[in-house]
């Protein structure tokens, strides 16, 4: 048969289905699952993640059998991951198969392992096995490759990079999604690493998501749904749905390591912030706490997790950030160990009779220079300090009974400082005035400046509470100082600190003191820098604060109460010394002065301006009244009564006068009082809150509660350990006392009234008083 030979047939074609229109998301275009076309064109962008983002993903292994469930909160911005599964059995630090939680610090190269179960906390490295983690190489000082550990970035995590094409559309979980392919040999499985097929699964942008965690961007794209996983040669399957995948920062509080620490390893504390929190403004109360969280590492130079409990609080006018600072972890668990093996020649220091390798890893991240790795040998007692980097085996050999020690992070890792140094860094910031929140509402920002820290929070363990409030009993001059007047040093405190051992002090008369910001220096001194003021010197990073002794005095301006006082003092031109006199004087309780500036007169009083009647105090332009402001030695707890507890009770009273009944009942005893504004019930009671316990702590929405905190004299206040005896009384006999009290009162008052009518007719010349000049070292 030739090419030119035809052969007769006859065909019949049967067109069945026929469609005018393509399914749009027929699979018949596409190319099949698992095929990967190299240099494919890429007609849709490869997904990009954001900085943060909280999801749960169903690991699905049909060759096993097997289905489990992890959950994973991942925040680049602050270099935290955390991440809750159930450990394979025999799996260290576990050794069980209980509900497990994971948080790794990458500030710091440390995980944070609890058994959600027992509660139990193990502190170790980050493996560079960890699913978060990846292996930085940089060059070491030999110039060989070191290899280091850190966080993988957002698209790391999920395997995302430039190697993937678009392959179209397909379904998934009823959801219709772009899918990209990649072929890659990156693949961790068991410590090894294999060549693998990814195809991803994104959400098309034709579907919009709305999750429960009230995501901020409400338009989200690009939302992971599935990621399916196969490895040739090897019988490996696995299909990843990821569910609730929210692209936003996870709560901090999410990263709870408080377990990890002991209650001598926790500082809580409560910041104070003045100002109008209305309704509009508490919209924006998960803004002022994860601000609250980034100045606090900021200013205390630790790492957010080291923040713990947090919470803001606000009130109409005042807001509480409250928090718990923590120690820093273990300095050998920033150190993987190589056992058996050590760093050939590279030993920059040497220390000797080291008992064990955690005071090695003390030595390292303490030295003067960055210590990066260090060899302990267990037999010899020594410790050997290396700037470098473990290499990549060719300087490590052989070292006996010796280990090595390679720092997870890279030399650019943040030094940490331990909880003390840390809690007197943030309290110095609020002192200084330097702790402010910025918040942006929706048309303007408002600046929030914290005026008080205070670490008087119950954490069911006795810590001595320290706060800022002390400072007001001083006055600040910037860059100032008095030379040759230290009486008393103290170093490596934190400037409230430095105030509360001026005023604590009974040695001498502490009168001001210096504060070295730079080294935490605290010179105390008996010096008033009022008496004389040229003494006082220019010099920078240290301040002076003067004893400002008008604190605790409430001022009427352009009065007088004491014109009739038997104790004046004449050429005294500043107020501050009339306040000092009135504080030292010790043959009757200083209760109040009038001060005259015109004519340098100082008058002392015995009576308090709440004791006298109206009539009483008289209008002077040349003169000021300085009544004692007893409110002010109590810590306020609004919405708070205490159980009675033998407590003295007097009703129609302010809470000034309840104040200044508790102060004045010394012999009694009373630490403390509760105030009822509703009915003007004043309780005064033996018991201090801080011994009371929680149980004898009740919620009240009338009553407050007043815990003493300071003397008069502004000394700190020593609770009693016990409440005082009972005074036998009766409810009738209380009622009975306080009729008398008042009448008493009444007529002190009229007394009070005669002396100054008497006298306000007859000049300064002829008043028949008695004139004591004292000087300062006999008050």
């Amino acid at each position: 048969m030739n090419d030119n030979t035809y052969v007769p047939f006859h065909h019949f074609y049967d067109y069945v289905n026929f469609r005018i229109e393509i399914d749009v998301t027929s699979d018949v275009f596409l190319t099949p699952p698992g095929v990967v076309c190299p240099g494919r064109k890429q007609t849709r962008p490869v997904p990009v993640l954001q900085g943060a983002y909280i999801y749960r993903e169903e690991i699905v292994a049909p060759t096993n059998n097997a289905i489990t469930e992890a959950d994973v909160w991942y925040d680049d911005l602050f270099g935290l991951v955390r991440y809750d599964f159930r450990p394979q059995p025999n799996t260290p630090p576990y050794y069980n198969t209980d509900a497990a939680t994971e948080i790794h610090d990458f500030n710091t190269g440390i995980a944070y392992n609890i058994d959600k179960t027992m509660g139990n906390c193990t502190i170790t490295p980050i493996k560079n096995s960890s699913f978060d983690a990846s292996i930085n190489v940089t060059t070491s000082l030999s110039g060989k490759p070191s290899f280091v550990l850190q966080m993988k970035s957002p698209g790391q995590l999920f395997y995302l990079d430039n190697s993937y094409t678009f392959e179209g559309q397909r379904f998934a979980r009823d959801m219709v999604c772009d899918v990209f392919i990649s072929k890659r040999s990156d693949f961790k499985l068991g410590g090894l690493t294999l060549n693998a097929t990814f195809q991803f699964y994104f959400l098309a942008k034709t579907f919009t998501e709305k999750n429960n965690e009230g995501n901020i961007d409400q338009t989200a794209t690009d939302i992971p749904v599935r990621l399916d996983i196969s490895v040739s040669g090897i019988p490996y399957n696995a299909r990843y749905n990821i569910y609730d995948f929210s692209q936003e920062h996870p709560e901090l509080t999410k990263f709870d390591i408080r377990t990890c620490f002991d209650i001598d390893d926790k500082i809580p504390f409560k910041i104070t912030f003045g100002g109008t929190f209305d309704a509009k403004v508490q919209a924006f109360r998960e803004i002022f706490l994860f601000q609250s969280i980034s100045v606090v590492s900021e200013a205390s130079g630790v790492s957010p997790l080291r923040i713990q409990g947090v919470d803001f609080q606000m009130e109409y006018d005042q807001a509480f950030f409250v928090g718990t600072l923590l120690e820093k972890a273990p300095s050998i668990a920033k150190f993987r160990q190589i056992k058996g093996q050590v760093l050939q020649y590279h030993n920059d220091k040497t220390i000797t009779y080291v008992s064990q390798a955690s005071d090695c890893a003390d030595y390292c991240v303490t030295n003067n220079f960055t210590c990066n790795s260090f060899d302990y040998c267990a037999q010899s007692q020594t410790c050997t300090l290396s700037r470098s980097h473990t290499e990549d085996g060719t300087l490590v050999g052989s070292g006996g009974s010796c280990d090595h020690y390679s720092r997870t992070l890279g030399s650019a890792f943040r030094p940490e400082v331990d909880m003390q140094t840390a809690w007197e860094k943030l309290r110095n910031a609020v002192v200084r005035g330097v702790f402010v929140l910025n918040i942006k509402f929706d048309t303007s920002t408002v600046s929030y400046k914290a005026s008080d820290i205070s670490s008087s929070v119950s954490l069911g363990g006795v810590r001595d509470p320290s706060s800022t409030a002390t400072l007001k009993h001083f006055r600040a001059m910037h860059n100032k100082n008095v030379p040759n007047y230290d009486d008393d040093i103290e170093d490596g405190i934190s400037v409230d600190d430095c105030a509360a051992a001026c005023v604590a002090t009974e040695v001498f008369i502490c009168n001001s003191f210096e504060y070295e910001w730079q080294t935490g220096r605290c010179t105390l001194s008996h010096f008033h820098p009022d008496d004389d003021p040229k003494k006082i010197q220019n010099i920078n990073g240290i301040d002076l604060y003067i004893r400002d002794y008008t604190s605790k005095f409430n001022l009427q301006k352009g009065t007088t109460v004491l014109s009739s006082s038997p104790v004046i003092y004449q050429g005294i031109y500043d107020v501050n010394e009339c306040a000092k006199l009135c504080v030292d004087y010790h043959e009757f309780p200083c209760k109040s002065f009038d001060y005259c500036d015109q004519i340098g007169t100082c008058f002392i009083g015995k009576i308090h301006v709440l004791d006298v009647p109206k009539s009483s105090i008289k209008a002077s332009p040349q003169c000021d009244h300085y009544s004692r402001e007893y409110i002010d030695d109590f810590q306020h707890y609004q919405k708070k009564l205490m159980k009675m507890t033998q407590d003295r009770v007097i009703t129609g009273i302010s809470v000034l006068e309840c104040a200044k009944a508790c102060v004045d009942e010394e012999n009694a005893g009373c630490a403390t009082f509760s105030y009822c504004g509703n009915y003007t019930e004043c309780r005064l009671s033996g018991v201090s809150l801080s011994s009371a316990g929680q149980s004898t702590v009740q919620a009240s929405a009338y009553c407050d509660i007043y815990s003493r905190k300071y003397y008069p004299n502004g000394q700190v206040y020593a609770a009693p350990v016990t409440a005082p005896a009972a005074s036998g009384y009766s409810g009738g006999a209380m009622a009975g006392l306080a009729v008398g009290m008042i009448a008493l009162g009444l007529i002190l008052a009229v007394v009070a009234v005669v002396i100054y009518l008497k006298s306000n007719n007859k000049t300064m010349d002829d008043m028949k008083i008695s004139f004591k000049r004292m000087d300062e070292n006999e008050s």
